[in-house]
């Protein structure tokens, strides 16, 4: 069925033309909020352009930020988010697909620190064990996420947008433990 372009009359999250973050694929511009029939359902769907890939993502607006898709950080949430603490004592399971999901569920929380969270999980893991093919993937889409968001935010070039993403993961402090 064809598709039709609407400005909806709904209250929606997202404004047509707005950037926004989604977990997987990094900044995206909303280009539209399209009706579509789909299994015999019509339903409003939001159609974004992800930086640097081809195609679009249709994400069904009832669900938008139930997928994790959310407004950047601005530059100050961005600095503070350097110095929230990780705690180690919250490391996900020992089997790769538990993990995989665990850090899917926490990306779709849409909180600003969750792609963080799964970066430094994935690099202390993969320091005791070797993470699956699956969560290596999982690990670079989050990484360019978050590397387009610092850029994009932050104004930083590439190298330096590597120093701060490192200091972000790498650097992260620890919850105290007693």
């Amino acid at each position: 069925m064809p598709t039709k372009a609407t400005q909806p009359a709904i209250d929606l999250p997202f404004a047509i033309g707005e950037q926004v973050i989604d977990p997987l694929h990094g900044m995206c511009e909303i280009l539209a909020a399209e009706e579509q029939d789909i299994l015999g359902m019509r339903s409003l769907y939001y159609v974004l352009k992800p930086h640097g890939e081809q195609g679009v993502l249709k994400i069904p607006a009832a669900v938008i930020t139930a997928h994790g898709v959310r407004r950047p950080l601005s530059r100050r949430q961005l600095q503070q988010l350097l110095h929230v603490p990780m705690d180690p004592s919250t490391l996900p399971h020992d089997k790769p697909h538990q993990r995989f999901k665990a850090w899917i569920d926490m990306l779709r929380t849409g909180h600003a620190e969750a792609g963080r969270r799964v970066l430094w999980e994935a690099q202390r893991v993969q320091a005791d064990r070797k993470l699956s093919p699956q969560e290596v993937e999982l690990r670079e889409r989050v990484s360019l996420a978050f590397r387009q968001e610092v850029q994009s935010v932050m104004g930083l070039d590439d190298e330096q947008t590597g120093r701060f993403v490192q200091k972000a993961v790498a650097q992260a402090p620890l919850v105290p433990t007693g």
